[in-house]
C-alpha cells in the first residue's frame, strides 16, 4: 500500500475528473420519504420511517451508516447539575442514565453492546451510559467482537423491507416548485452515487477525504469511480416527504431553503458572524498490541502544521496525563487496565489489546479554521457550472487531517514506559486506509429556520414557575434534550462568544417545529440542521438528541405520508395526531425522580 507517498500537491489538491460519459446509467427511486444522510440523526430517521409503514430512501455518502455512532464510540451524556436560583438543583447526569429517558432503540443497543473486565472496570470515563463500545471488528479478537454496526445497525437496516440505502450517495440538486404564500415543495431531489472501480475502494491512503470530496459531488466518471445519477422523488399525491439529515445541510443550501449558519451577534436574531462557529475533529483509534516486540507507525508520514497545540490539559488546573487520555474514550480494555501503585500512569501488562478513540480538545481538535462557506459564496457555488460541491472550505479539512495524525504521533511517542513501538492506528476500525474517521465529527452546521420562525434558544432551556423542572414544555414538543451549551470554538471566535441563558440547560424539549423549513413545505429537518440558535445547537448536537431527533422526523414524516400531508404548517396544525406518531419511538416527557414531566 502507497501509504507513505502521499505528496502534499496531491493532499491539497482536488480530485480530477475525466470523461463526460457515466459508466452507470441514470435511474429514478420512487420513496415516500427521502433522506439525504450520513448523521447519526439520518439512521434514526430512516429505521422510523420504514418501520412506521413509509417507503424509505436513504442516501449514505459513505459505504457505512450510523455517523457519528461510529467515529466516537462514547455516548456523551450531560454533567453537573442543573441549578438556577428559586428552582430545583437537578443531577443532570443522574437524570439522563435513566432509561426511561431515552429513545428505546437506541437504550437497547448501548446495554447490549455493554462490556465487562476481568477487574470489572468499565472501558472509559466520559460515557455515562453503559461504557463505550466498539463501531466494528478489531483484529484484537474479530471471532468475540460485539459491535455496533454489524450486531445492531446493519440488522436493523435488513429487517426494514420498505427501506433502500443507497451507499456513496451525496446530494447534488433538487427541483422545486412555487406553492402559495411564496413557499415552495421539493419535488425531487438527484443525487450522485460513486461506485468504485476495479482495484479501488471508497478510501485510499492518497485520497484522504479533503482530496476526494469534490469527486464525491462530481457528475461525471473519475479515475476511480463510476458515477450514476439518481432522482429521488414518490408517485404519490402530493410527493415525497424530504429529511436533511446531513452533515453539511446540503438540501438545504441546494433548495435555497432559508437557513443560518455561524454565530448570531444576538441569540434570536438572524445578522451574526458567518466565519465564527465550532471546531471540526477528525477522531481515530490508538491500538495496544498485547506481544511485545515493536511494529511499525503505520500512519501516513505527514507533517503536523501545529505541533505546539498539543497537550494533555486545557488549563494548568487539569490533571489529565497520558494514561487518562488514553481511557477517556476507550473502546476496549479486555484486561481490565489498571494504573502502577501511587501513579496515574497505567501498569504496561495491563494494556494489552485495549483501544483508545481519541477526541480531545487540546489534541486533534481543529481550531484553526471554519470548516463553511458563507451563505452567500455557498449559493454561488450552488449556480456555478460544477454545482454543489458540499458548501465547505477544503483546506480546512485538510489541516484537520494533518492535525489528527499529527495528535496520533505526539501520543505514540509519549507511551509510557517507552512502549510505542506497541502503537498502531486502527485502520479497520474506521474502515480506512488513514486511520481517520470517514467523516469528521462536527459540532455544528447549517441550520433550518422553522416554520413561523421558529428558532430553538437557550431560553428555552430555562425553567419558569409553570415549569420548575425542565426548560420550556412546548405543545408540540416531540423529542427530549439535555446537555450543557458545549462550544469547541474556531480561532478568533472566542472574543465574540456569545452568552447562553443558562450554561447548564434542565431537561428541555425539541418542538415538531424545530424540525421544520419555513420556505420549503415538505422539508424536515433533523440532527444538527434543525432549527436552533447556534448556542442552543451547542446542547443539542450529541448522539442522543440526535437519535431522537431523527426518530421524531422519520415519525412525522411517516405520519405525514399516511395522513396525505405535504406540508409542515398542515402537520403541525395537526400536533395530537402527530405526537401520538412519534411517542411511539422516542419519549416526549421527562421521568425525574420517577416522576413524570
Amino acid at each position: 500500500m502507497l501509504r507513505n507517498k502521499l505528496a502534499t500537491a496531491l493532499f491539497f489538491a482536488c480530485t480530477s475528473f475525466v470523461g463526460a460519459a457515466y459508466a452507470l446509467p441514470a435511474i429514478t427511486a420512487n420513496c415516500d420519504v427521502v433522506i439525504a444522510g450520513g448523521s447519526t440523526a439520518a439512521l434514526a430517521a430512516a429505521l422510523t420511517a420504514a418501520k412506521d409503514g413509509a417507503s424509505t430512501c436513504l442516501l449514505e455518502p459513505t459505504d457505512w451508516v450510523g455517523g457519528q455512532l461510529l467515529s466516537v464510540p462514547a455516548i456523551d451524556i450531560a454533567w453537573g447539575d442543573a441549578t438556577r436560583p428559586g428552582f430545583p438543583t437537578l443531577g443532570s447526569s443522574v437524570i439522563d442514565r435513566d432509561p426511561n429517558n431515552l429513545p428505546p432503540v437506541f437504550k437497547d443497543w448501548m446495554q447490549g453492546l455493554r462490556q465487562t473486565t476481568t477487574t470489572g472496570l468499565l472501558t472509559c470515563s466520559v460515557s455515562g451510559i453503559d461504557g463505550c463500545y466498539l463501531p466494528v471488528k478489531s483484529t484484537f479478537s474479530a471471532a468475540t467482537d460485539k459491535t455496533l454496526l454489524s450486531t445492531y445497525i446493519n440488522p436493523a437496516i435488513a429487517a426494514q423491507p420498505r427501506l433502500q440505502v443507497f451507499y456513496g450517495s451525496v446530494v447534488k440538486s433538487v427541483a422545486t416548485q412555487a406553492t402559495v404564500g411564496g413557499k415552495q415543495k421539493i419535488v425531487s431531489l438527484t443525487a450522485i452515487r460513486r461506485t468504485p472501480k476495479s482495484g479501488s475502494g471508497y478510501d485510499d491512503v492518497n485520497y484522504p477525504l479533503s482530496a476526494d470530496i469534490a469527486d464525491w459531488y462530481a457528475s461525471a466518471d473519475s479515475a476511480r469511480f463510476n458515477k450514476q445519477l439518481i432522482t429521488f422523488s414518490s408517485s404519490r399525491v402530493g410527493g415525497a416527504i424530504f429529511i436533511d439529515a446531513t452533515e453539511l445541510g446540503d438540501v438545504l443550501a441546494v433548495s435555497k431553503s432559508a437557513y443560518t449558519i455561524g454565530v448570531e451577534n444576538i441569540e434570536g436574531d438572524l445578522a451574526g458572524d458567518e466565519s465564527c462557529g465550532q471546531a471540526i475533529v477528525y477522531p481515530f483509534f490508538m491500538k495496544y498490541k498485547a506481544t511485545s516486540g515493536g511494529v511499525p507507525d503505520n500512519s501516513p508520514l505527514w507533517t503536523a502544521p501545529n505541533p505546539t497545540f498539543y497537550s494533555y490539559k486545557a488549563k494548568p488546573t487539569d490533571a489529565f496525563t497520558w494514561s487518562s487520555i488514553w481511557a477517556y474514550r476507550r473502546v476496549a480494555n479486555p484486561l481490565g487496565t489498571t494504573p502502577y501503585p501511587g501513579s496515574t500512569e497505567f501498569q504496561i501488562a495491563n494494556l494489552g489489546n485495549s483501544i483508545s478513540n481519541q477526541n480531545w480538545g487540546t489534541g486533534n481538535d481543529y481550531p484553526f479554521g471554519y470548516l463553511f462557506k458563507g451563505k452567500s459564496a455557498s449559493l454561488n457555488e450552488v449556480n456555478s457550472p460544477a454545482g454543489w460541491q458540499g458548501g465547505i472550505n477544503v483546506s480546512v479539512l485538510a489541516g484537520a487531517e494533518r492535525h489528527a495524525i499529527g495528535w496520533f504521533k505526539w501520543m505514540r511517542e509519549r507511551a509510557p514506559q517507552s512502549s510505542a513501538g506497541r502503537i498502531t492506528i486502527g485502520t479497520e476500525l474506521t474502515g480506512t486506509a488513514t486511520g481517520l474517521a470517514k467523516f469528521p465529527y462536527l459540532r455544528d452546521t447549517r441550520r433550518s429556520m422553522g416554520i413561523e420562525n421558529f428558532r430553538l434558544k437557550t431560553t428555552d432551556f430555562v425553567p419558569d414557575v409553570s415549569t420548575p423542572n425542565t426548560g420550556r414544555r412546548f405543545s408540540d414538543r416531540v423529542a427530549l434534550a439535555n446537555y450543557p451549551v458545549d462550544i469547541h470554538w474556531v480561532n478568533g471566535c472566542a472574543a465574540s462568544a456569545r452568552t447562553p441563558a443558562i450554561d447548564h440547560p434542565y431537561p428541555s424539549y425539541l418542538p415538531f417545529r424545530a424540525l421544520t423549513n419555513i420556505s420549503t413545505e415538505n422539508l424536515l429537518v433533523a440532527g444538527k440542521t434543525m432549527s436552533t440558535s447556534f448556542l442552543a445547537n451547542a446542547a443539542t448536537r450529541l448522539q442522543p438528541e440526535e437519535f431522537a431527533s431523527g426518530q421524531a422526523a422519520g415519525a412525522a414524516a411517516s405520519y405525514m405520508v399516511r395522513a396525505g400531508l405535504s406540508s409542515t404548517s398542515v402537520a403541525y396544525q395537526n400536533i395530537v395526531a402527530l405526537q401520538l406518531n412519534t411517542v411511539k419511538y422516542t419519549p416526549n416527557q421527562w421521568t425525574i425522580a420517577g416522576a413524570k414531566f
